[in-house]
């Protein structure tokens, strides 16, 4: 490893601001303090602060002669740099100009041909942070357009509701003066702020400022997979123009897809599976230092941006299902997405994503696919679902190697093979029906009081009114639970899934409180549009014929409609 040097200078906050300008570089991750951090960060430095408490280090490189890019210390400068605009903010509203001018030097001042400039720059918050913080109000409001602008808004509104929370009874800035409690209140935060002491380290380039960044980093608690493998590729891809950094761009691109479309989707998940989906398999702890080590086999660093960037929107489909936008054809892939986010199952998701990845390079067909998907589903409804059995690391390792076989191959008949002989794992390892006969009873359980599994209860009460073949065009998004027996009895076979109906709405209120016998009458109307010919034979309904019920429909369950 190379030698760098440098000299650390202990500074205060004030002496930073007020002598040069700085920038978060593209290589670092976005701005992420929530309630928490803030609270914590406030307590330190606002309520238990004497002048000059120690902050850490932060570390920076000169790109010309009075600006810096930021190494580490980004979550702390970009949160003072709000304090601070939270503080003038404030100061305008009491009518002191005067002091907001004076704090005002901190967040922004004029360069040598008196031009005013920002001292902090955000390249991950873009404009963001000028436009709806450092700014001056009125401010023309712009909504978060991504991850870390979102995190700034929310960490600046918060600020700002700290400071007004002694906010005296007065008119709009009406000037109040120094021996104003609250005026003091604000002076006494600002010079806190301002005083704050740092150990500051500069470096002589861009090079040194990545291997820094993740030496100081790899074994920080805040740095996660997805930031240091951010800072290895950019390190290996120089923006080419200050302009245009597609490269950071396309890795922003990455982490907007997994917080809209993919619901907020962790991208060190993402990140981890997309490595299993591909390669040898390593726990997230050692994956950073295996890619460091491996790299990424044959691909570049573009091609592999690239593969991220693109393969981000088929992992938002797995994690947020319902999200998705399907065609028709695509409806069943669908479905079984999300059965298995119902299922709250996470293994097979290298395989899911190397299996929609085959789809779209159009080496495995729609059919495949289904078929794929259907035995997953199907094997984790009786295994994880309903018998309960924990998932391992072995399980997980079997997912990972079946990826990593239809990634190495190109062959679509290999692929087919791949599927085949996924399922047959499946099939072999899956629970005994004894097993699943029990627990079908114990598990699938609904009432109102007891709500817990509701969506596993509808799940599968929609499969098996489809399994039924009576009436495929249902809506399902039109229908609810109906409790044959009411649940006011307060007996407890009556949440059982024997005794539960899934029905269109305008049928389940139809049958509202009726007694057994009338609802019967209105179900014998409906015995060609639902599977309910063992209900309306009954004379009468109660714990005897719920749990006959539960029996067979846990039968026809495992031995039909679960069958793959």
């Amino acid at each position: 490893m190379p030698t760098i040097t440098f000299q650390p200078v202990l500074r205060d906050i004030k002496d930073i601001l007020k002598s040069d300008y700085y920038e978060i570089p593209r290589f670092q991750r976005p701005y992420s303090w929530g309630q928490e951090h803030l609270e914590e960060f406030w307590t330190d430095v606002v309520d238990n602060n004497d002048d000059g408490y120690f902050i850490g280090p932060m570390v920076a490189y000169k790109t010309q002669r009075d600006t810096f890019q930021i190494v580490d210390g980004q979550q702390r400068i970009t949160t003072l740099t709000l304090m601070l605009c939270a503080l003038r903010d404030a100061f305008i509203r009491v009518g002191r100009i005067d002091l907001a001018d004076g704090v005002t030097k901190y967040i922004e001042r004029t360069d040598d041909d008196n031009i005013e400039h920002y001292v902090l720059k955000s390249e991950p918050a873009g404009l963001f942070l000028a436009s709806q913080v450092q700014v001056r109000a009125p401010r023309t409001v712009t909504a978060p357009s991504n991850e870390d602008q979102a995190n700034i808004k929310r960490a600046f509104t918060d600020i700002t509701k700290r400071l007004t929370l002694e906010f005296p009874d007065t008119a709009p800035e009406e000037r109040l003066e120094d021996d104003h409690g609250y005026i003091a209140k604000l002076k006494m935060i600002r010079d806190r702020v301002l005083a704050l002491q740092v150990i500051w380290i500069v470096l002589d380039n861009i090079d040194d400022a990545y291997m820094i960044f993740e030496t100081l980093n790899s074994r920080g608690r805040d740095l996660d997979v997805v930031d240091l493998l951010k800072n290895h590729l950019m390190s290996q891809l120089k923006a080419e123009n200050g302009d245009l950094d597609l490269p950071a761009q396309q890795w922003r691109e990455m982490r907007e897809t997994l917080a809209g479309p993919g619901n907020g989707v962790n991208p060190n998940a993402y990140i981890l599976h997309w490595w299993l989906s591909r390669n040898a398999y390593v726990s997230e702890r050692k994956l950073f230092r295996r890619i460091k080590d491996d790299g990424f086999g044959s691909a570049s660093t573009v091609e592999t941006i690239d593969a991220l960037v693109e393969e981000a929107v088929l992992y938002a489909r797995i994690a947020n299902p319902t999200g998705w936008s399907c065609s028709p054809e695509e409806r069943e892939v669908k479905d079984s997405l999300v059965a298995l986010e119902t299922f709250g199952v996470r293994q097979p998701r290298p395989l899911l994503l190397a299996l929609l990845r085959s789809h779209k390079e159009g080496l495995i067909k729609l059919k495949k696919l289904r078929q794929a998907l259907t035995s997953v589903e199907h094997f984790h409804f009786v295994t994880t679902a309903v018998v309960g059995v924990s998932s391992t690391g072995g399980q997980s390792q079997m997912y990972a190697r079946y990826a990593r076989e239809l990634a190495s191959t190109s062959n679509p008949q290999d692929a087919g093979l791949i599927v085949d002989k996924l399922a047959k794992q499946l099939r072999s390892s899956i629970s005994a029906a004894t097993t699943f006969e029990t627990e079908f009873e114990r598990v699938l359980n609904f009432t109102e009081k007891s709500p817990r599994a509701k969506r596993l209860v509808q799940y599968t009460l929609r499969k098996m009114h489809d399994a039924a073949g009576l009436h495929p065009a249902l809506d399902h998004g039109k229908c609810n639970i109906e409790h044959i027996a009411p649940q006011s009895n307060g007996d407890p076979w009556v949440g059982m899934i024997g005794n539960l109906l899934w029905l269109d709405e305008k049928v389940n209120s139809g049958l509202g409180n009726l007694p057994f016998t009338e609802k019967r009458a209105v179900l014998g109307g409906y015995s060609t549009l639902y599977d309910v010919a063992d209900i309306i034979a009954e004379r009468t309904w109660g714990e005897h014929e719920v749990r006959a019920r539960t029996k067979r429909m846990a039968k026809r369950a495992y031995e039909e409609v679960w069958k793959f």
